[in-house]
């Protein structure tokens, strides 16, 4: 972490969103209808609230990891997490599916809680598993 920038967080949140912004770039944006605008909205509050946990150097919020041991454990979960993202992505790009949404929106929730727990980050853990239902419940409930 240096100064008001967590460099590490900052980077796993551009590669969660390498993929959104290369599919809408080429003009398949997936745009989700969902009637229930509380889910809408707390899945927004979800989503906003791990980007600024990862992104930002909340210090007295963050535990860090605990030990060298929990470090290896995050540096493995996290890439393959995010590896696991990206080749959804390909798949859903070639030809869009209910399942593959719900694995789009199931894997950086995921990233996000492995971080909050690997970290002791609790904020970040409670906007994850906050994101993470209310972005299942849109994609299973999208119109």
């Amino acid at each position: 972490m240096n100064g008001w920038l967590s460099v590490l967080g900052a980077g796993v949140v551009l590669l969660l969103l390498a993929p959104n912004a290369a599919s809408a770039w080429r003009g398949h944006g997936v745009t989700l209808r969902c009637a229930n605008r509380a889910a809408c909205a707390l899945e927004q509050v979800g989503r906003y609230g791990c980007i600024a946990c990862m992104a930002l150097n909340f210090k007295p919020l963050c535990g860090g990891f605990p030990s060298s041991g929990i470090f290896v454990v995050w540096a493995v979960i996290v890439p393959a997490l995010i590896l696991l993202y990206w080749g959804l992505w390909v798949l859903y790009a070639r030809k869009p599916a209910k399942k593959l949404a719900v694995g789009l929106a199931a894997v950086p929730s995921a990233v996000f809680l492995a971080t909050g727990l690997c970290m002791a980050y609790w904020l970040l853990a409670a906007f994850a598993v906050l994101f993470g239902a209310a972005h299942l419940y849109v994609v299973c409930n999208a119109q």
